[in-house]
């Protein structure tokens, strides 16, 4: 086995493994936001209406302040209800949470089959962090696989930067020009953003590219780089108010009939209240 081939599985083991440390306690529920203010907790109360009334969106919201007990008291058992009110409206994201919850044992006692089903749903829905976990788990067993490869793909075109920096070092460490070029790409993409260590990673794999590769990739570089994502991070009130903006706008309407509107978990995407240093252990199987 090569130096290469020794460090993508050590970063895979760590990247999968790290979770099963961290949260061995099943009380050890990690925490994705910090809502302690009456301001904040008056708009989970908001949204709290707004997920009785049949948003999943909402319901994933709220879910998770039962789950980490922050804007509501913590219960695991409400956040399972939660949960599942979204993941029957299509939600993929929801089915990850609940997977998370059964594969660790977080606040309900562990069960495999149960966690299966849910990252089955979660991965029929194109969750990019259920893509990434399912394709990252295939990939230890086998590198060349080609489902692996898919999974990590989709995840990476739906902006999950760990399945992008899996497949990276993948490419790059592959024999053809062609191959490295598409690896120096990725890790391009990584770079506009400063994910973990892409920069160098990034100038290693064009140091080996022949100068019609290197070519190809600078024509890419200018776009990449232009689209990256910078600037302000909204504060968690921010995310709240435009998680509350994306829903009242179809809850709150004068044409609304009745109060039960069913859907929309797809809205508000921009929003990051259900991620966070801790939650990202828990949802990804790593610390970003």
């Amino acid at each position: 086995m090569t130096i290469n081939r020794i460090t993508i599985y050590t970063f895979l083991i760590a990247v999968l493994l790290t979770s099963s440390t961290a949260l061995a306690n099943s009380n050890n529920i990690p925490q994705g936001f910090s809502c302690q203010t009456m301001e904040c907790k008056i708009k989970i109360k908001t949204l709290k209406e707004y997920a009785r009334n049949g948003s999943s969106y909402a319901q994933e919201i709220v879910a998770t302040s039962y789950l980490t007990g922050q804007g509501l008291k913590q219960s695991p058992e409400k956040a399972i209800t939660y949960f599942r009110k979204s993941m029957k409206q299509g939600s993929g994201r929801a089915a990850w949470f609940l997977f998370a919850m059964y594969h660790y044992g977080m606040g309900v006692d562990k069960d495999d089959q149960v966690a299966k089903e849910y990252l089955d749903f979660a991965i029929n829905k194109k969750d990019k962090a259920a893509l990434y976990y399912k394709g990252a788990s295939l990939f230890i067993d086998n590198n060349q696989s080609q489902e692996a490869l898919n999974l990590l793909t989709e995840a990476s075109e739906l902006d999950e930067s760990n399945a992008t920096y899996l497949l990276a070092d993948y490419y790059a460490q592959q024999a053809t020009n062609s191959e490295k070029e598409q690896g120096a790409l990725l890790f391009l993409q990584l770079k506009a953003d400063n994910f973990k260590d892409s920069v160098k990673k990034y100038n290693a794999v064009m140091s080996l590219l022949s100068p019609h590769s290197k070519t190809n990739v600078f024509q890419q570089c200018e776009s990449i780089e232009r689209n990256a994502i910078s600037g302000h991070k909204p504060t968690i009130i921010e995310q709240l108010d435009t998680a509350i903006a994306s829903i009242s706008y179809i809850y709150d309407s004068p044409n609304s009939i009745g109060t039960r509107i069913r859907g929309n978990h797809t809205l508000a995407r921009d929003v990051n209240i259900l991620r966070g240093a801790m939650l990202d252990i828990f949802l990804i199987g790593m610390s970003l």
